[in-house]
């Protein structure tokens, strides 16, 4: 059986069917048009990743940052040492991820302005007209370099904010007492 072949068209494309019929470097056409796409996506993906990882330390440093000031806060300086405490948390936090370098610093604020107070004792029945005196607002921002360069634009910056509302655990103001410790025996030895 013989091969059947198509005539040539002789229409308004000139020959343009043959051309198109022949798929000689096809493969590395298709290669040089999607690795740049392959490329960018690859990087963006890791930009974006970068920026979602600084994300969730931050999260988390003022998570850890705002549990500690709920219960250590009232012991505290306000806003001084509430602050230098938060610092601490969480620039120790975003230390903890490697693809922050170098580490950014944190802005710091609380809300209210005033230092956040117990309720008097007397309100231990009925709480809740206190309770707006015992809530805190800590305000964590850090500002990034934009992860991607793009050519004849000013470079940006990518500013991430996280905010955590929290509360002064409040608990009797006494000195626990201590419980009486028997005296170790010694062992008699032979």
């Amino acid at each position: 059986m013989s091969e059947v072949q198509r005539p040539r068209s002789k229409g308004w494309d000139g020959g343009f069917g043959a051309w198109v019929l022949d798929q000689r470097g096809s493969t590395l056409t298709q290669f040089v048009l999607v690795l740049p796409i392959l490329l960018v996506l690859l990087y963006g993906s890791f930009a974006v990743w970068k920026v979602a990882s600084a994300k969730q330390s931050l999260a988390s440093g003022t998570y850890q940052a705002a549990r500690y000031l709920s219960v250590e806060g009232r012991y505290l300086d306000y806003p001084g040492e509430w602050e230098y405490a938060a610092r601490v948390i969480i620039v120790r936090e975003l230390g903890n991820n490697s693809l922050l370098r170098p580490l950014p610093e944190p802005a710091i604020s609380f809300e209210p302005p005033f230092r956040p107070q117990c309720p008097p004792e007397d309100a231990i029945n009925n709480p809740w007209p206190h309770l707006d005196r015992a809530l805190f607002t800590i305000r964590a921002e850090i500002t990034l370099p934009w992860p991607a360069r793009i050519p004849f634009l000013d470079p940006e910056t990518i500013t991430l904010v996280e905010k955590r509302t929290s509360y002064i655990e409040c608990g009797p103001l006494l000195e626990p007492t201590p419980t009486p410790t028997e005296e170790p025996v010694p062992t008699p030895t032979l």
